[in-house]
């Protein structure tokens, strides 16, 4: 239930009790990341990846760990190990790397990573936005941006929400910009 700040000492005090099962481990790592106890966090995740080295959960904390200290490399490396280790679906993992591309202003890696998690979970009308507000940013030909605007209106004229609003806003302004550039 979110409640991190909580359940924290409580499994502190099993592995005092000499509780060693990876679930404790890997519930305790995960308190740790999200109450912002970055070291304590990557000990507990590198505890967790000398008990099994292909444990995705393990290897995708730890980079969210590394993502929140801005060591972007670290981050990077090991969102990619998640990736190598984990069954197909990545959706999760693309869309995190789409994320440090993002904050490293690489857009034409962040797009490329945007449409991987997408082509993984074509249902996500989140991811298929970001796509549309990268290639906004990336691509100067309005006519290339407002192909994807069209895409997203297409894909998803059945699901109503925020992001259609937005989509049908920009998609008028991008007629107006073709429109009066063409004149």
């Amino acid at each position: 239930n979110n409640a991190y700040e909580n359940a924290l000492p409580l499994f502190e005090r099993l592995l005092e009790l000499g509780e060693t099962k990876e679930h404790v481990y890997t519930k305790l790592a995960d308190c740790y990341r999200k109450e912002w106890q970055f070291e304590k966090a990557k000990k507990t995740y590198q505890i967790l990846l000398e008990m099994d080295e292909e444990n995705h959960h393990a290897y995708f904390g730890l980079a969210g760990v590394y993502a929140k200290m801005k060591q972007l490399d670290s981050a990077e490396i090991n969102y990619k190990k998640a990736i190598a280790v984990q069954e197909p679906i990545l959706a999760m993992e693309y869309e995190a790397l789409a994320y440090l591309a993002r904050e490293r202003k690489d857009l034409k890696s962040a797009l490329e990573y945007y449409k991987l998690a997408f082509a993984e979970n074509p249902n996500n009308i989140h991811t298929y936005y970001n796509i549309c507000t990268i290639a906004d940013q990336y691509y100067e030909d309005p006519k290339v941006r407002l192909g994807y605007y069209e895409e997203f209106q297409e894909r998803f004229k059945t699901k109503p929400s925020y992001f259609t609003e937005t989509v049908q806003k920009r998609i008028r302004a991008l007629k107006e910009e073709i429109h009066f550039g063409d004149n």
